[in-house]
């Protein structure tokens, strides 16, 4: 499965079967009929979002060009400006609007594809494509609508130091992301389909010459195998190119995050987007990197700058406080206090039992200076460096210097 060592990146793929049993093979072609007004009109019936104009194409009143688009996915305000307005002005202007006139610029859009296939064109227009549909043929220019959730901060993996953008639910704005970290065309996009009716869209990218080109053929072998209706959820994905769907343990990593998939990728591993999924999946991957989770957010804390301020011990704090504060200050500004009527820093203290002596009490032992504190509880001082002079073992100190019981100590 994908959660192993990262040495199997065989092993992961092992031949298998489709959960529900072998693949069926798609009916090619999807759609009968060639290339026309009629048919394309017939396949889009009671389909209340498609629509259509018919433009005359010249002198002749029975030629007419016939174009058409899916409302809501095109933007309304570019087809008229880019492919309505244009393809009047062109045939106003007396010139004959042909396939090859169209492709070659006289309609204002960035891509522009020429179609002899009916599935092509009628994919381009689910995709948001706006179709000019001549006899046999079609050119169609993509423009898509803006109508989108914005890129906001990840939600689940929250970074400090990191990016502050994440996946959202448009294929080209996720790939986008990821080559705004990578600027290389080592980094490859390889666009697939997925689902007989969903015909959902899916990049695989990776990284040239860095990922497993094995990894890379067998991730699409698997792909191709999906035979499902619609592929709008992760499981349902997940389902066909893992080798447990029913494990325990995921075999798949996900991310919100597209500086983590640029990071995995540059690592070796291989990147899966789905058109409608807000997040990428990563493969292969290795059990420790499910051991990572992310930080609450809601739980850290920012640490102050040190200060001398920090050093004076209170007494009345827990002994556990108390020994937290003289690890945190190693080395500087380190915890201190008046011990015989001089500054003394502490560098080591453990705890000790119960104590009734009040907080702050002192009393000499053999291998240190006992201290109470606030809690009922005491410590052992068996670390010290007394103002002007050099470290020292607690017990060392004591050899010079007499503690007199009761002493308490003042911070």
């Amino acid at each position: 499965m994908f959660s192993c060592g990262y040495n199997y990146y065989m092993s992961i793929f092992n031949s298998k079967q489709a959960p529900d049993g072998a693949p069926h093979p798609e009916q090619k072609p999807r759609f009968k009929g060639s290339i026309g007004r009629e048919t394309i009109i017939n396949i889009f019936d009671d389909c209340s979002d498609f629509q259509h104009r018919e433009i005359r194409a010249g002198l002749v009143a029975d030629k007419t060009l016939f174009v058409c688009w899916l409302d809501g996915i095109t933007d309304g305000g570019d087809t008229a400006r880019d492919i309505l307005r244009p393809l009047t002005d062109l045939i106003r202007s007396g010139s004959d609007p042909t396939p090859e006139r169209l492709m070659q610029g006289a309609v204002y859009s960035a891509q522009a594809k020429l179609r002899g296939d009916l599935d092509d064109v009628i994919d381009d227009i689910c995709s948001g494509c706006v179709a000019v549909v001549f006899t046999n043929c079609a050119v169609t220019f993509e423009v898509k609508s803006k109508n989108q959730r914005g890129i906001t901060e990840p939600k689940i993996e929250q970074s400090l130091k990191g990016g502050k953008d994440c996946f959202v639910e448009i294929l080209r704005t996720n790939t986008a992301l990821v080559r705004r970290r990578i600027y290389n065309p080592a980094l490859k996009a390889k666009s697939l389909t997925l689902g007989r009716k969903s015909r959902t869209k899916a990049v695989i990218m990776y990284v040239d010459g860095v990922a497993d080109p094995a990894i890379i053929e067998e991730l699409e072998r698997r792909l191709d195998a999906v035979d499902i209706d619609g592929a709008l959820s992760s499981g349902a994905i997940e389902a066909y190119i893992t080798d447990r769907p029913r494990s325990l343990f995921p075999q798949l990593l996900h991310t919100e995050r597209p500086d983590r998939l640029a990071q995995q990728l540059l690592s070796g591993r291989v990147g899966l987007i789905v058109d409608g999924l807000p997040m990428a999946f990563m493969l292969p991957v290795t059990f420790a990197e499910f051991m990572r989770v992310p930080q609450d957010e809601s739980q850290a804390t920012y640490a102050p700058m040190l200060s001398r301020e920090l050093s004076p011990i209170d007494w009345t704090r827990s002994s556990t406080q108390i020994i937290d504060q003289i690890r945190a200050l190693i080395p500087w500004p380190c915890a201190a206090a008046s011990i015989l009527g001089a500054n003394t820093k502490i560098f080591h203290a453990v705890p000790l039992g119960e104590t009734k002596d009040v907080p702050g009490t002192l009393c000499a032992r053999k291998k240190g200076i006992e201290a109470a504190c606030g809690d009922g509880k005491s410590i052992l001082i068996t670390e010290l460096q007394p103002d002007g002079g050099k470290r020292m073992a607690a017990n060392a100190f004591l050899n010079g210097k007499r503690i007199a019981a009761g002493t308490v100590l003042n911070a």
